[in-house]
C-alpha cells in the first residue's frame, strides 16, 4: 500500500503541474444572431457544459453565458459548441440496470453538442459522467442521436442494438465506404471520427475535425525498482460518483483512482482524450504494477 501511495503522490504531482487554466480567444452567437467576440475560460469540458465563462477583449471583468440565451459558442482552434433541440436516450448502459426493452426511450431535450467533425456530414458528442451519445446530421437532414442501447433478452444475456450502423448505412453514401466497414463499427469516439472522416474525403467536403490537434495518448510514467522495471500506465475510465481519492487493489494488481474535483479540473488541462467508451480523464486506471 505504500507503494501504491507514493504512485498516487506522483500522479497529483504530475497533474498538478498542468493545472493552470486560461482564457483563450473565441466567439459565442445568442439566440437572435448576435455574435460576441471575447476571450472563453477554457476548462476543456468533460461534460457538456450549459454554461461558459467569458470576458469581452476590453473588460477584465468574467462573466457567464448560458445554454438559455446562447445557440452557439467556440474557442478557435480548440472547440465548437452547438444548441440543439434533439431527441436523446438516456438508458442506462450499467449492467444491473438494463431492461429487456431493446428500444431507445428517446426524450426531447435542449442540449450544448459538442462538434467533432464539421462538413458535409456532422458529428456531434454529448457526456455526462460515464454516460456519452453521438448525434450526426448531413446538409439535409436534421440533427438525430446514432441509437445504441444494451438490454437483457429472455435468458438475461446482454445484447445489443446497434441501429446506429444502418442509421449511418442510410445516410453516408460513398464508394468508399463498404458494408464491412459499416459492420465493423463500434460506438466510440475513434471509430466514429474516423467513419466521418472518410466520408467528408470521399465527398471531397471541406471539413474540420475539431480532434485533430488535440493529444490523442495517454500520458505514462515509468518507474524503475531495485530489481525490474515496472511500468505505471495511466488510463482514464467513466465514473458516476467523484466523493475523493480513492484506491482499490485486485488480485490483478489494478489500482483505480477516483479524482476529487480539483484533480478533475487538473486533468482536463492535460486534454486527456477518451477512448473507446471511456470518458475523459474523470478516473485514472494505473494498470500492470509490478513494484517489488
Amino acid at each position: 500500500m505504500k507503494n501504491y501511495l507514493l504512485l498516487l503522490f506522483i500522479a497529483i504531482l504530475t497533474i498538478n503541474s498542468y493545472s493552470q487554466i486560461k482564457f483563450e480567444k473565441g466567439y459565442f452567437v445568442y439566440d437572435s444572431d448576435l455574435k460576441v467576440e471575447c476571450f472563453i475560460k477554457n476548462i476543456d469540458w468533460s461534460n457538456n457544459p450549459t454554461e461558459f465563462e467569458y470576458k469581452l477583449p476590453d473588460d477584465s471583468e468574467e462573466k457567464i453565458a448560458s445554454i438559455n440565451a446562447v445557440k452557439e459558442f467556440g474557442i478557435y482552434n480548440v472547440s465548437k459548441y452547438i444548441k440543439s433541440k434533439v431527441k436523446i436516450d438516456r438508458s442506462s448502459g450499467n449492467i444491473n440496470d438494463l431492461t429487456y426493452d431493446k428500444s431507445p426511450v428517446l426524450k426531447e431535450e435542449n442540449l450544448f453538442l459538442k462538434v467533432l467533425i464539421e462538413g458535409k456530414a456532422n458529428l456531434y458528442s454529448y457526456e455526462e459522467g460515464n454516460f456519452i451519445r453521438y448525434f450526426f446530421n448531413t446538409e439535409t437532414s436534421n440533427i438525430e442521436q446514432l441509437i445504441f442501447k444494451k438490454y437483457k433478452n429472455h435468458e438475461n444475456d446482454t445484447k445489443e442494438n446497434n441501429q446506429f450502423k444502418q442509421q449511418l448505412w442510410r445516410i453516408l453514401k460513398c464508394e468508399e465506404i463498404t458494408l464491412d466497414d459499416i459492420e465493423s463499427l463500434k460506438y466510440n469516439r475513434s471509430s466514429l471520427i474516423k467513419l466521418f472522416t472518410q466520408y467528408n474525403t470521399c465527398a471531397n467536403s471541406n471539413f474540420i475535425n475539431y480532434t485533430s490537434g488535440k493529444k490523442k495518448d495517454l500520458f505514462n510514467l515509468t518507474l524503475r525498482s531495485r530489481l525490474n522495471n515496472s511500468k505505471l500506465s495511466i488510463n482514464e475510465s467513466g465514473v458516476e460518483e467523484y466523493v475523493g481519492v480513492t484506491i482499490i487493489s485486485d488480485k490483478h494488481n489494478e489500482i483505480r483512482i477516483t479524482l476529487t474535483e480539483k484533480l478533475r479540473r487538473a486533468c482536463t488541462i492535460l486534454r486527456v482524450q477518451p477512448t473507446e467508451n471511456q470518458t475523459d480523464c474523470e478516473k485514472l486506471f494505473i494498470q500492470t504494477l509490478a513494484i517489488t
